[in-house]
């Protein structure tokens, strides 16, 4: 006798907890190791690598990584023009030693040889530019970090939305 039964294949789609998601942001968008995450969280370092055992957890977890990856390889290849006219921009620069090692770096990349000279120590005045420069460009490092920090955010251990 047969049987007009129909086998229906039932597939469990677990959702991440809040806390899954936040460990995911933690340590893709953060780079916190899996201790630190845990602490973040209040959580045992143990959830940490059960979740990683679990196929759900590892498909997002890969998909925040592949996201990340993707934005910092457009990022780096879109920064190249800004590279260059950096490296440009430093051959006006008022400091003699800046100059020059942005013709040299402009050489070298293009494929010539430079010839090398004997270096000469900056003046108490170029230090201080130089310090200025290194300073102003700390800060700037700073504030790009915090506004990325916004950008997926993660503040606090919260998700803003």
């Amino acid at each position: 006798m047969k049987t007009n039964e129909k086998k229906y294949e039932v597939e469990i789609v677990k959702e991440l907890t809040e806390k899954q998601k936040q460990s995911i942001l933690y340590m893709v968008y953060c780079g916190y190791s899996h201790a630190a995450t845990a602490e973040l969280l209040g959580i045992r370092l143990k959830d940490i690598r059960d979740w990683l055992k679990e196929p759900y957890y590892i498909e997002e977890y890969n998909k925040e990584k592949q996201v990340v990856f993707y934005e910092n390889y457009e990022r780096i290849t879109g920064a190249v023009s800004k590279s260059i006219d950096t490296l440009i921009d430093l051959l006006d620069n008022e400091i003699p030693q800046i100059r020059l090692n942005a013709a040299k770096e402009i050489l070298s990349r293009a494929g010539f040889e430079t010839i090398e000279r004997k270096e000469t120590q900056p003046n108490n005045e170029n230090k201080e530019k130089i310090a200025k420069m290194i300073e102003n460009i700390r800060e700037k490092k700073k504030e790009e970090a915090a506004k990325r920090i916004i950008e997926i955010g993660v503040i606090g251990g919260e998700k803003n939305e």
